[in-house]
């Protein structure tokens, strides 16, 4: 095999040993971090804290209380709405500051997950978020305060928020069945490209002409994946905040995937950084490199 033969498919490897990163990375994430419930559930506290979060669950108890207290008929509602709009987000505010309200709405953001995993995992077929602790509480200060009669809030369901049943829209039940489908490709791609990495790697190694020839290979090859890898963390972070229904829920949104991804996008600078550095030292048979190197050496 000459040289020239062995570049070839050295770089043509390299492509290879690249995208099988890019695949086993995102699979990666996704199992240990987006599916992992006790990650979740470490992360949910962080998330509850974020004033976005508050915003719109605030919001949701807000319009969700005030329709209700519409159709107990509650006199004068009509005329002091955006009065009572904001009694009701400052005693949400309050409550949501409440320890044992929040450490029920983080139980309840952990089932929720659990739930969602389940779904995405095809085997259970609802999503719901338990906020009727929040509800009740909110109810009980205004009854408390005056501003709800006793009777006006009677539908016990009130904070059951559905996610995901039977009855949700054809677009959802259609971007649900997508998900099942990522998530059962990402599992399956987890494990065919932990066998295929290695592989890769030493095909890489091996088949190059020399030994700055492959490790500038293995190195052009970590910068590719990994730029991917930022690429696709910035596509995600401004595609999904914009399904949200509401500015609010998109804001909310946008925390909460900059949360979780925060870590990832994090290690793939670092990886690009290292790798890009790697490229410059071994163009050229390595000749910056063997410069560095003889540098230190006369400096030791």
């Amino acid at each position: 095999m000459n040289g020239r033969f062995r570049s070839i498919v050295s770089v043509v490897l390299s492509v290879l040993l690249s995208l099988t990163t890019v695949v086993a990375s995102l699979s990666v994430w996704a199992d240990r971090t987006a599916l992992n419930s006790r990650v979740f559930s470490q992360n949910a506290k962080e998330i509850l804290a974020m004033p976005e979060v508050v915003d719109a669950i605030s919001t949701f108890v807000v319009d969700e209380l005030l329709e209700e207290a519409s159709k107990a008929s509650i006199p004068g509602l009509s005329l002091v709405g955006n009065l009572l709009r904001g009694t009701i987000d400052r005693q949400v505010q309050r409550v949501l500051r409440n320890e044992a309200i929040q450490s029920e709405v983080l139980r309840a953001m952990s089932a929720t997950h659990v739930q969602v995993v389940s779904l995405l995992e095809s085997k259970s077929e609802s999503v719901v978020f338990d906020l009727s602790s929040v509800f009740r509480a909110v109810n009980e200060n205004l009854i408390g305060d005056g501003v709800f009669p006793v009777n006006a809030i009677t539908n016990e369901d009130l904070g059951q928020v559905f996610l995901y049943r039977d009855d949700s829209s054809a677009s959802v039940k259609d971007g649900v069945k997508q998900a099942q489908d990522a998530v059962r490709l990402f599992r399956q791609a987890l494990m065919l490209t932990l066998i295929l990495m290695p592989i890769w790697l030493i095909a890489v190694v091996v088949s190059a002409p020399g030994r700055w020839s492959a490790a500038r290979n293995v190195f052009s090859s970590l910068l590719f994946s990994s730029l991917l890898v930022v690429a696709i963390i910035v596509l995600t972070r401004g595609i999904i905040p914009d399904l949200g229904e509401s500015e609010v829920n998109r804001a909310a949104t946008t925390e909460v995937v900059n949360s979780l991804t925060q870590t990832f996008f994090i290690s793939a600078v670092v990886a690009f950084v290292v790798s890009l550095t790697g490229v410059v030292l071994t163009v050229g048979n390595g000749r910056l490199a063997q410069a560095v190197i003889r540098k230190t050496r006369h400096q030791g």
